[in-house]
């Protein structure tokens, strides 16, 4: 009975163990204004740099702007900016974003890529709002993205 009974709970510590060391390894979901995307475990969001309902202008043009911003903890070179912009009197879509960049399709979602020396962008209509992910290396896009 004894012996038994501690191999049985020996076994039920280390599947303890390995149940939460598990999920603190795997990455969570995050919120982008109602937008699900991952948030991989070696990332940690940077608050002062998020945005909520701020009324921007970009050429004349107004919207609103929700974002967040995520460093890596291991890698501070390593960061990524989710943006939602709903543009005021119309929706997005594809025609208008376009201009963005060069068609790419990564996990499942169609949109457009442009690239320079120091970021990678990958910019995306959902609702009739643009999703703009900014961030220091594309490969983060499909690491964000669910």
């Amino acid at each position: 009975g004894i012996i038994l009974n501690k191999k049985l709970l020996g076994i039920l510590l280390i599947l303890v163990a390995v149940v939460a060391t598990g999920s603190v390894f795997a990455a969570q979901s995050i919120d982008v204004d109602g937008y699900k995307f991952n948030l991989p475990s070696n990332f940690e969001e940077v608050p002062s740099l998020a945005c909520v309902n701020e009324k921007m202008e970009n050429d004349g043009v107004t919207y609103t702007a929700n974002s967040k911003a995520f460093q890596d903890k291991t890698d501070n070179d390593e960061a990524i900016n989710i943006l939602v912009a709903k543009y005021d009197g119309f929706n997005v879509d594809d025609e208008i974003l376009s201009q963005s960049g060069t068609p790419k399709t990564i996990k499942g979602i169609n949109g457009y890529f442009s690239e320079n020396e120091t970021m990678a962008m990958f910019t995306y209509a959902k609702d009739g709002k643009a999703i703009i992910m900014t961030a220091s290396d594309d490969d983060l896009f499909e690491d964000f993205l669910i």
